[in-house]
């Protein structure tokens, strides 16, 4: 028993005998020249995907403003909560109807002329990726 042995010998008896490491098998890495060509741009033409959504977003926004649309619905009694609601219902499905789309261009591509940006991710990932992006830009304009 390690009760009258010194405590450093009895934690020794505890650590494992035999260790062995080996490799984690993973594939090879493969070179694709059409990544190293668009690393530059290719967050600039995401962003360039959603500039149209964003301007009519603002331009909703200041238009609202202007016609005092918002004070007039507080007059009829609408509470506050149900106009922030409606902004974001409106624009979720706007902003959908772009996630759509890019998830499937850069999935699948378009057609023969071009494959895929992103042909070992999953669609789902890449949809949930574009639409937060969108929710995102939504949050920054309110």
């Amino acid at each position: 028993s390690c009760d009258n042995q010194e405590s450093s010998s009895c934690e020794r008896w505890y650590l494992p005998q035999n260790v062995f490491i080996a490799p984690t098998p993973i594939r090879g890495y493969t070179l694709d020249p059409f990544y190293d060509s668009v690393i530059n741009v290719l967050s600039l033409m995401y962003l360039m995907a959603y500039l149209f959504p964003l301007f009519k977003t603002l331009a909703g926004m200041v238009e609202e403003k202007e016609m005092k649309i918002k004070e007039g619905l507080f007059i009829m009694g609408v509470p506050e909560s149900a106009i922030t609601l409606s902004w974001y219902l409106t624009y979720a499905i706007v902003y959908f109807a772009t996630a759509l789309p890019l998830t499937l261009i850069c999935k699948f591509g378009l057609g023969s002329a071009m494959s895929g940006l992103f042909p070992n991710t999953s669609p789902v990932i890449l949809f949930a990726f574009f639409f937060m992006f969108g929710m995102n830009v939504l949050a920054v304009c309110f």
